[in-house]
């Protein structure tokens, strides 16, 4: 058994160095990926399993060989026992010495398909940013230019064609001093005094859309506030990095109210997908346990950080009412009080049969080339824009035969109970109403990957910023992802969006008004110097004319 482990060991060190990254993407991010990631990780891990299991056979066959040449034919058959338990228990096939060129083949046959599967994938491209200044230049003949056969200045005879370049301004940071100026009528009686600019909190000397970019390059650009003011260095800006820090807790607490209504409407919806991640809390020196929850509807994207995760933290988050609620298949989500429908997760019943994918490959593969029929019914779904009773309708007729020959292929493997395999198939039976919930209801999706998806840029910054060190910085994971996510969700320019929200709770708004400040109510006011400056007017009738 050590030589193996030994042997093992040296084919990842020498042969594929890199199955330990493959293994990990297999298990964890595989139901994160779109179709044309997850044909090219299959042919990896099949590529990986074929060649390591033919080296592995081969190396244990000299193994076997010198063992008999040591110890004779005693340890011949207890070499054969040995293998025979190995082979029951695993449900492999052995191969020969030729099993390498076998899995060649194979791999071969693998990518081919995998090609002819990969021509009807279009990869989005993402939105044009209409941010980018554009500027327009014209590179003219300089004067001068004396021609020396007939000594006259070259003239300048107009554009030819384009040339293009793209170029940074030296500093996106501005010092901008203000000079206020007073006024007053002819009588005196009318007097004005300019206000200052609007700040993003009171006592600060920063401006609104210089915390809201603060703010986007923490929780949207996973950029931590010591990075940012190194960048800031670099620039000509020196701050301190608490002085930072205090900028954004200021600006959790103007955001907190609209983030919290953002939660309360989204709880509302008719159909929502949940999920729950692992977030790293300090307090005080001592390490805590807390869970970031993720609510994902049509309407918007809300986040809530919990000290743990169970059937009463869920139902106290959720609360009760009608509706379809998509999970992972978590047991703590399986509450009566919540009153309301299960549809589980299609990627995950596929995970647990990546994770299979080492120890029984054809059997695994069979099942995962299956269920990408049913991501490739609804792909063409969507490229021809099916109505929901269309695509009911497609639903019923071809996702249904696709997932009862899922069912039925899966358990005629019969696989060991504890194996990888075995478990797979425990999970699709045990969630298979769930899983299956899609083809009664054409609002609900196959899979809860809407979530999946919505945690990973949070997921992304805690990588980046390694913990939150207190209650007000859990706050500010939770207000900061709602909005930015909602804004997303909505086509809102997240950094207009909380620079404008800013000015305008700064100057007053009301907050029985405050559902017009929500991302898919929201309409940018162009800035108003006059209507401003009224507010500052003073009267004084008692000054004679």
């Amino acid at each position: 058994m050590n030589i193996i482990c030994y042997m093992i060991t040296l084919l990842r060190m020498i042969a594929m160095p890199n199955i330990d990254n493959l293994i990990h993407r297999a298990r964890y991010e595989a139901p994160c990926l779109v179709k044309s990631d997850l044909l090219r990780l299959i042919l990896d891990m099949a590529a990986a399993l074929e060649l390591v299991r033919a080296e592995l056979d081969y190396k244990s066959d000299q193994n076997n060989k010198l063992k008999a040449d040591l110890f004779g034919s005693k340890s011949e058959s207890v070499a054969a026992n040995n293998n025979a338990k190995a082979d029951a228990n695993d449900a492999t096939n052995i191969r020969d010495e030729n099993g390498e060129e076998e899995a060649r083949e194979e791999l071969k046959e693998l990518r081919a398909k995998a090609r002819k599967l990969s021509k009807s994938i279009k990869t989005k491209k993402p939105a044009p940013n209409d941010k980018m200044k554009n500027e327009e230049i014209s590179s003219k003949v300089p004067r001068g230019i004396i021609c020396p056969q007939c000594n006259t200045e070259v003239a300048d005879l107009g554009k030819y064609r384009e040339a293009r370049e793209i170029d940074v301004h030296p500093s996106r940071f501005i010092d901008r001093k203000v000079n206020l100026h007073k006024g007053s009528c002819a009588c005196g009686s009318t007097t004005i005094r300019m206000p200052p600019p609007v700040r993003a909190s009171e006592g600060s000397n920063f401006s609104p859309r210089f915390v809201s970019r603060l703010v986007l390059d923490k929780f949207d650009m996973s950029l931590p506030v010591y990075r940012q003011r190194r960048m800031m260095e670099y620039e000509g800006l020196d701050l301190n990095r608490s002085t930072l820090n205090r900028a954004i807790a200021r600006h959790t607490n103007i955001f907190g109210s609209i983030a919290g209504r953002i939660h309360e409407i989204n709880l509302l919806e008719g159909r929502l997908n949940v999920d729950e991640s692992l977030l790293r809390f300090i307090h005080e020196g001592k390490k805590k346990t807390s869970f970031l929850f993720c609510f994902v509807s049509e309407k918007a994207i809300s986040y809530k950080v919990q000290d743990g995760r169970n059937r009463k933290i869920v139902a106290d988050l959720i609360g009760s009412g009608p509706g379809v609620l998509q999970t992972d298949g978590l047991n703590i989500y399986e509450n009566e009080e919540l009153n309301k429908d299960y549809a589980g997760c299609l990627a995950h019943m596929r995970r647990y049969f990546f994770q299979s994918l080492i120890s029984f490959p054809e059997e695994s593969l069979e099942i995962i080339n299956l269920i990408a029929g049913i991501y490739e019914i609804e792909h063409k779904a969507r490229e021809a824009g099916l109505s929901p009773s269309e695509l009911l309708d497609l639903r019923k007729t071809d996702s249904v035969e696709l997932l009862a020959k899922i069912k039925d292929t899966a358990n005629s493997y019969n696989p060991p109970p504890r194996s990888t395999l075995g478990k797979a198939v425990r999970y699709m039976n045990r969630h298979w109403a769930k899983v299956s919930y899609f083809l009664k209801d054409p609002n609900v999706s196959p899979d809860n990957n809407s979530a999946e998806r919505a945690l990973r840029l949070p997921k992304l910054c805690q990588k980046n910023h390694l913990f939150s060190q207190s209650v007000s910085g859990n706050n500010a994971i939770e207000n900061f992802n709602t909005i930015i996510a909602t804004c997303r969700l909505c086509r809102v320019d997240p950094e207009d969006y909380l620079t404008d929200i800013t000015i305008r709770i700064n100057e007053g708004h009301p907050m029985s008004r405050l559902d017009e400040l929500l991302p898919w109510n929201w309409q940018a006011a162009p800035p108003c110097e006059l209507e401003r400056a009224r507010k500052y007017v003073k009267y004084n009738p008692s000054i004679p004319a």
